[in-house]
Parts: structure tokens; C-alpha cells; sequence
């Protein structure tokens, strides 16, 4: 008897593990594209007198435009949805979004971290970045790893996310 019991519930065991890893793709699906991607690093340099943030971002692309420009987008993703670690005498930088994408959310974001396209089209998170330079690029295997110091206008981007309703006012750590 006790061995039937076992057996159904190593079954049932068995038989939910593709739901719940089904589940987790979608959840990582959902936020794959702004909220987390792993093809970049960053660290802080440093902060303005402004606020603005001054990161180093690491990333690839198939040329050193594209890398570029996703450096540029990874950097604002930073801020809003990660937020970077502390490094030497320079704080942490906190999520300015903290429940990531949501489906209310979703289409906002998608439009906001377009990349721009020839008809000029997208990329109105280009507005928060106030300059980037210092670049370093070294050819890879499927195009260039690129280092380049970017300069984010971090209080401006989380009150833009205040007043689109994005996040409220007294949930933003800036």
C-alpha cells in the first residue's frame, strides 16, 4: 500500500515538472528583453554634481554601431529595472522600476526602449543619455566587444517614470 502511494506521488511528481518549467520560461520570456538581459555588464564610475549617473557598460554586437547602441540601451535597462552594485567609493544605484515588466507595463517599455530605426522611429530612451565616450573594442568571434563609458541622467528618467505613472513618487529611491 505504501508503495502505491510512493509511486503516485512520484508520478504526479514527475508529471508536473514541464508545467512548472514551462512557467518559468514565460516568466523569463516576459522580462528577457528589458528587465534582465544577460549579454552586457556595468559597473558605477561615478555621480555628477546633476545626479546623473556615469556607468562603465561591457557588451557585443555584430558592429561596433550596434554594440553601441546597446550599451546605451543596457544602461538605461540598468537603472530602471537592476539598478548597480556599489563600486570603490561610489554607492549602489537603486531600480528605479521595481516589479520589472508587468503586462500593464508592458507596452509602455517596449515602445520607450525601442531601438531607433531609420525613419527616426523609437530610441526615446536616447533623451537620458547625456554623453558616452572612452570607448575600447576588441573583435570577436560575430562582431565586437565593446567597453564605453555612458552618462545617464538618472533623476530625469525617474521623473519621467513618476509623472507616465510608472512607478509612484514615494516608491523611487533616487
Amino acid at each position: 500500500m505504501k508503495y502505491i502511494k510512493f509511486v503516485k506521488i512520484l508520478a504526479l511528481f514527475i508529471l508536473s515538472i514541464p508545467a512548472i518549467m514551462m512557467s518559468a520560461q514565460n516568466d523569463r520570456k516576459s522580462n528577457e528583453n528589458f528587465s534582465c538581459p544577460q549579454d552586457y555588464e556595468i559597473k558605477i564610475k561615478g555621480i555628477t554634481d546633476d545626479g546623473d549617473k556615469v556607468y562603465t557598460v561591457i557588451t557585443t554586437g555584430a558592429t561596433i554601431g550596434e554594440a553601441i547602441e546597446k550599451a546605451k540601451r543596457n544602461a538605461v535597462v540598468a537603472c530602471l529595472f537592476r539598478g548597480v552594485l556599489a563600486y570603490g567609493a561610489v554607492e549602489a544605484t537603486h531600480a528605479i522600476i521595481r516589479n520589472g515588466i508587468t503586462e500593464n507595463n508592458r507596452e509602455f517599455f517596449e515602445n520607450f526602449l525601442t531601438f531607433p530605426d531609420i525613419d527616426g522611429r523609437g530610441g526615446e530612451y536616447l533623451g537620458y543619455i547625456v554623453k558616452s565616450g572612452n570607448i575600447s573594442s576588441i573583435k570577436i568571434k560575430g562582431g565586437y566587444k565593446i567597453s564605453l563609458d555612458i552618462q545617464v541622467a538618472y533623476n530625469n528618467l525617474a521623473d519621467y517614470m513618476i509623472e507616465n505613472n510608472q512607478v509612484k513618487k514615494t516608491a523611487c529611491v533616487f
